[in-house]
């Protein structure tokens, strides 16, 4: 976190323009664009994620950036950081430019997962380079040994990132396994370093998770740079995430702080509430039923709506047979083969 930051021991992160955009395919209009980022900013948020990054050529307005000069970064009314998500996957096409104050985002978060390490570093030094404050994020952290963690954390302290995130990608951990995971990865992390959390929930622990994760590091001694990620009325893909305003609301009555929540609600009434009532997202049975699994939730949009197989049952039986080296992230050609095998045994 930059010097003179001082919004309190524990900062909001809203990924509502970013995570909300896996829900409408990053197709927020400008208008409700700058009305997010203005009420975020009226709730006093402390970082704002801006969207994602990613490649290919821009027509519309949309939240997925093809440059960094694509990004509308408003002019800071007070100490708010903005950010970005790149993925290590697509970061070879995207060009970094140079940190420009009050031009460019703050930050570059850039996540990954497991296999991606390699590659995610090349990039963390590009960023780094450029001068971005730089959050590593590791998609699902709780697939990593203690032994591959610490590793991790070690090539992280040398890096000097900015943060470290924790990210419970497919909504698998309990409040305990957050702790513990947390408590390990403390010890190992950097004291300056930023520690965060992105829970998802579909178990419907995501704001549990958030409150045992803030509470175990306030007794730790991290006290400046404790992260939480959250959505408005949790806007995200599958079960989505935290909602924003029930974390802000027991920031204010927990931990003192002063987020403004019914500028919170009215992001909802003005640009939430119409994507909720056309495309749902939060708890459903077929979300925890990929988190039993421990697998991307994409899957489940893969097979019910680019397939059209919505049969619970049958759903299931596709997932099982995923094997679990290709459950982290969508292998259409895995599924493709499932179903085929399927066919052919039915003739």
């Amino acid at each position: 976190m930059e010097k003179g930051h001082k919004m309190g021991k524990i900062y909001l992160l809203d990924c509502t323009l970013r995570d909300g955009g896996y829900v409408n395919d990053w197709k927020f209009s400008r208008k409700q664009y700058d009305d997010i980022v203005t009420k975020l900013e009226d709730a006093s948020i402390d970082c704002i994620e801006l969207g994602m990054m990613g490649s290919g050529s821009r027509k519309d307005f949309r939240t997925r950036f093809y440059g960094f000069e694509d990004i509308p970064v408003r002019g800071k009314k007070r100490n708010v950081i903005y950010t970005v998500m790149m993925t290590a996957g697509e970061s070879d096409e995207v060009p970094i430019p140079p940190r420009v104050n009050g031009g460019t985002v703050d930050a570059v978060r850039l996540a990954f997962f497991k296999p991606d390490i390699d590659k995610a570093f090349q990039t963390a030094d590009k960023i780094k380079q450029n001068g971005y404050l730089l959050f590593m994020q590791a998609m699902a952290t709780f697939m990593y040994t203690d032994n591959e963690l610490q590793k991790l954390i070690q090539k992280v302290n040398k890096l000097q990132a900015d943060a470290f995130y924790m990210v419970d990608s497919f909504g698998t951990m309990y409040p305990d396994e957050v702790i513990k995971m947390a408590e390990l990865a403390d010890s190992l992390l950097d004291k300056e370093t930023g520690f965060g959390f992105h829970a998802h929930n579909n178990r419907q622990l995501a704001f549990a998770n958030d409150i045992a994760f803030a509470e175990s590091l306030l007794k730790s001694g991290r006290r400046e740079k404790i992260y939480v990620d959250a959505s408005v009325f949790g806007m995200g893909r599958g079960a989505g995430n935290t909602p924003i305003e029930l974390i802000a609301g027991y920031l204010n009555e927990k931990q003192g702080s002063h987020y403004n929540t019914d500028a919170l609600m009215d992001i909802y009434q003005s640009a939430v509430r119409e994507e909720y009532e056309n495309k749902q997202w939060g708890y459903a049975m077929d979300y925890y039923m990929t988190s039993q699994l421990q697998m991307n939730s994409a899957y489940i949009w893969y097979i019910k709506t680019v397939k059209n197989i919505c049969n619970f049952a049958e759903v299931r039986n596709i997932l099982k047979r995923i094997p679990s080296a290709d459950r982290y992230t969508l292998k259409k050609d895995i599924v493709n083969s499932i179903l085929d095998d399927a066919y052919r045994q039915e003739k």
